[in-house]
């Protein structure tokens, strides 16, 4: 069965709960046709037991989506609906950062030490940091934008308060991806001190391998990131486009279960293969793995007369040593199929 990404699954169920409420064998229906899913694959059970596994992945995720609030059902129509389109950010089903990397990058930015949260207030209190000058500091990161963030956080810090202060002196941050123009410091109804910062994530492509940069950071979700990748196709080459007379540029099925991550054309009209990876841990495989969607697309007869380039992208912090791998493999490779090697930089900073 092949492999889907919850934040993919996330994303397609409720693109298409937008269009209009539907019944759960509806939604694995819509899906399994958008997946370009074969017989097999639909078929497909569970070795102990007779649940079939596209099936029950598309449950799962239902019940995520309620839990968060996001979904309901509808139990006079038996239909699932969005709770309120107005509120509902697919965008968060598609974030290429999570948000423990983006605690982590504002606790390194700071010098702040991370500190250990009792297994019984995990549900509560997500993150939480001491500062230099021995403050405690809980953060919310992107949080509902349906609720008030500032109650929310008060509640977080008075448990902070009673618990874990011991003297010291408690304060709120919220961190939130920017999007409007950042507002100031502000104190809340309970005056305790809450400060908002903005992050934003930049993406650079480079032809040969960087030193790291500050706040460098590795995608924390493939699939993610070349959703990210296919909206942003001038950030690798300026001359890349979508191809308008191919219906799937994203997971673009080539045979069986093997998918291309992003498949576009060039000014030249050539049809480009990108393959992503946030991280190398294949090296060899993943010339290999290139080499053989150029090969299929050539036996194509949709596809039999275009000229085919692959580019491979891999991080800029990759080490040295499995980068070097990747341009062995590359040079030991069919000349007549041009491949490029590209490194990516994905840093995050603070406003």
């Amino acid at each position: 069965m092949r492999l889907f990404d919850s934040s993919q699954i996330n994303q397609l169920i409720l693109a298409a709960l937008k269009e209009s409420p539907l019944k759960q064998a509806d939604i694995v229906e819509k899906i399994s046709v958008q997946l370009e899913l074969t017989q097999e694959e639909r078929e497909e059970k569970e070795i102990y037991s007779n649940m079939g596994i596209f099936y029950h992945k598309i449950a799962g995720q239902i019940q995520s989506l309620k839990r968060s609030g996001l979904i309901i059902h509808d139990d006079e129509t038996k239909a699932w609906k969005i709770l309120d389109i107005g509120k509902t950010e697919l965008s968060n089903f598609d974030r290429v950062i999570d948000n423990n990397s983006v605690c982590n990058e504002f606790n390194k930015k700071n010098g702040w030490i991370p500190q250990k949260i009792k297994k019984e207030d995990l549900a509560v209190i997500n993150h939480l940091s001491l500062t230099k000058d021995k403050e405690l500091v809980v953060i919310d990161i992107n949080p509902d934008p349906r609720a008030n963030p500032t109650e929310s956080i008060n509640r977080k810090i008075e448990l902070v308060q009673r618990k874990y202060a011991k003297g010291k002196n408690v304060r709120g941050v919220i961190i939130k991806q920017i999007s409007k123009t950042p507002k100031n410091t502000y104190f809340s109804e309970k005056e305790h001190l809450i400060d908002t910062v903005y992050y934003k994530i930049k993406l650079d492509i480079f032809d040969n391998q960087k030193p790291r940069f500050e706040g460098e950071v590795i995608p924390t979700s493939e699939n993610a990131f070349s959703n990210y990748l296919v909206n942003n196709l001038g950030i690798i080459e300026t001359n890349l486009h979508k191809d308008n007379n191919i219906n799937k540029a994203r997971e673009f099925h080539v045979f069986g279960r093997r998918s291309i991550d992003v498949l576009c054309r060039d000014n030249n009209d050539r049809l480009v293969v990108i393959e992503n990876k946030t991280n190398t841990n294949t090296e060899y495989g993943v010339v290999g793995q290139i080499l053989y969607y150029l090969q299929r697309l050539k036996s194509l007869e949709s596809f039999s007369n275009d000229e085919i380039r692959g580019i491979i992208l891999i991080p800029n912090s990759n080490s040295k040593d499995k980068t070097q791998t990747i341009k062995d493999a590359l040079e030991g490779a069919r000349k007549d199929l041009n491949i490029m090697l590209k490194f990516f930089s994905l840093t995050i900073s603070f406003t």
